[in-house]
This record gives C-alpha cells, sequence and structure tokens, in this order.
C-alpha cells in the first residue's frame, strides 16, 4: 500500500522567510541592536563590532568555495557563553525557544536574521563549536534546505589539521582553540558584488566603508541602549586593517562609568519584575503587571579612541 502514496505536504522555504525578514529589519542600525539586546540576554557584560579588513588563506578549508567568505568580515564579540538550549534557539527561524524564559526578551528570536543584511553565511563560535548557516545551501559541503548548516569541534585535533585556514579568522578576542571558547564570536563575512549578483536573500553587498559611518554612528544608539539593558555595560567599536596582525584599532568605547554591585541589581530589577508578572499571567491566563520602582543614575559617556575622531561625553 506504500507504494500508492507520494510525498506531499506543507513546506517552508527558507530563503523568502529569510526576505521577509528583512523587509521588517529594515538594515542600519536594527542589526547591531539586536547584537546588542542578544548579548545582554545571555549575561554578557560587554559586547565589540569589529570591521575586519584581513584576507585569509584559503588552501585547508572545508570546502573551496568557502574561500569566498575568507576576506573582510564584521566580527561581533561578547563575553557572554551560549548554553545548549541557545545552540538550539538559534536554529529556528520562526522564534526562540526562549519564551519560557522571559526575563529573557529576545534571545535569538527572529531578528537575529537581520545579520542576512549584510551576509550570505553568517558563523558563530562559543565553546567548543563553531557553526556556519548557509540558507541557500550553496557553499557548505553535504548541506540542503532540509539541513543548511554544519557545526564543526574546534577541539577536535583532526579538525585543526585538515581546516587550519577555516579556524584562522577566528583567532580574535581571546580565541586560542586551547580549550572551550568562555565567550562568543560571531563572523559575518560581508557580502561581495559577486555574490550579491546570484544571491536569494539580498542584492544589497557591503563593503569596509560602507559599514564605517553605520558603526560610527551608533555611538549615540549605544548610549540610549544601556538605559534599558540589564547585563551589557560597555559597547565598543574598533577595525582590524589588513595589515595588522596583532590587535584591532578601536574607534570608540561607550560604558557606564559608575558601575557597582548595587546599581547592576536595580538594573535587573525591573526585567525580573516583568519576568514574574508575566509568568503569573500565564498561569492565570490574565495579563497584569505589577508596578515596580527601580530609580537610580547612571553615568554613561563616549570615549573615542586612536582611530576615533575626538573625545565626547
Amino acid at each position: 500500500m506504500a507504494g500508492l502514496m507520494e510525498d506531499f505536504g506543507q513546506k517552508i522555504d527558507l530563503c523568502s522567510r529569510i526576505r521577509e525578514i528583512l523587509v521588517n529589519y529594515p538594515p542600519g542600525n536594527t542589526i547591531l541592536k539586536e547584537f546588542v539586546q542578544n548579548a545582554d540576554d545571555a549575561g554578557a557584560s560587554k559586547i565589540v563590532f569589529c570591521i575586519d579588513k584581513r584576507t585569509f588563506r584559503s588552501q585547508s578549508l572545508a570546502h573551496e568555495r568557502l574561500a569566498a567568505f575568507q576576506g573582510p568580515a564584521l566580527l561581533v564579540h561578547n563575553d557572554g557563553v551560549f548554553s545548549d538550549q541557545d545552540f538550539d534557539s538559534i536554529q529556528n527561524i520562526g522564534g526562540s525557544q526562549k519564551k519560557e524564559q522571559l526575563v529573557k526578551t529576545g534571545r535569538f528570536g527572529i531578528g537575529f536574521n537581520a545579520c542576512y543584511h549584510v551576509t550570505e553565511m553568517p558563523t558563530f563560535l562559543s565553546r567548543e563549536r563553531l557553526v556556519m548557516f548557509d540558507p541557500q545551501a550553496k557553499f557548505l559541503p553535504d548541506v540542503n534546505p532540509a539541513n543548511p548548516g554544519k557545526s564543526i569541534n574546534v577541539c577536535s585535533a583532526s579538525v585543526h589539521e585538515h581546516y587550519a585556514d577555516q579556524l584562522a579568522p577566528y583567532r580574535a578576542f581571546g580565541v586560542d582553540f586551547r580549550g572551550p571558547y568562555r565567550g562568543t564570536l560571531f563572523r559575518l563575512p560581508l557580502r561581495t558584488p559577486e555574490q550579491a549578483k546570484s544571491s536569494k536573500l539580498s542584492a544589497q553587498c557591503y563593503t569596509e566603508e560602507t559599514l564605517l559611518p553605520l558603526l560610527r554612528g551608533f555611538a549615540d544608539d549605544a548610549q540610549h541602549s544601556l538605559l534599558f539593558l540589564k547585563n551589557v555595560s560597555s559597547v565598543e567599536v574598533c577595525v582590524w586593517s589588513d595589515h595588522s596582525e596583532t590587535a584591532p584599532e578601536v574607534l570608540w568605547t561607550c560604558a557606564i562609568g559608575n558601575l557597582s554591585k548595587q546599581l547592576r541589581d536595580q538594573r535587573s530589577r525591573i526585567a525580573a519584575s516583568v519576568a514574574q508578572s508575566q509568568a503569573a499571567s500565564l498561569k492565570d491566563k490574565a495579563l497584569s503587571y505589577a508596578a515596580t520602582e527601580s530609580d537610580y543614575e547612571l553615568s554613561v559617556s563616549v570615549t573615542e579612541g586612536k582611530g576615533g575622531e575626538g573625545r565626547r561625553a
């Protein structure tokens, strides 16, 4: 009887879904804000955006097609660490699995996918896993629309033996591959004009020059964001020049200057109260919020680095 039946059912076109998301999450500061919010939800205290202008060797890669992603990229580092549930959550494009953890406002929900404005293949490293997404299923080896990505155990000796050049771009912000990485590093290879011509995600290409004004202008938004975050107390922007192998040059740092344990507790009080109210609302099936006061003063300033344009507060 099985021969009388054939496969049939509703399916989701991943590329079409991503294009819909990009319409609702316009390019620009939206991408940066999403990363800041996710870092805050991870309990990170610091987030760094870095324009990496370097190009890396492409002799030992997981596949020759990945050579196109060894060039300039946007790096996003924070000192939070992925949980097992985070690894599951980020794979679900329709929404976050963290809805039951109501104190977390948007950990890897739909907004994360705004990163496809700038890249064809977002990647990230946390703990022992290097993850690469390929929604078009045309760059990574052995992928298909049902399984459009790969995860690599970077603690494996054989991975370093065979994929040394693949791992090289991630040796930044404390990554040394001597053990699990106690942080998170996103790497978004910038979409090239050639990739944009055939992309099913976006026809917009990005360069270091188009990203630089966006990151310089994010300083004001960063100051406002710190007023409403629970954990992140520092946002930094830097540039890694194509002739530097040591460290990037800081453009500006936005930070809370009067941080203390008491202030940390006060910043998280509102979020904790909202989470408790939401949990009670779900239980009682009635939406209600308890009034909560959390009055505190923040001293927030922006300091320009050597690669910046002076100093401001």
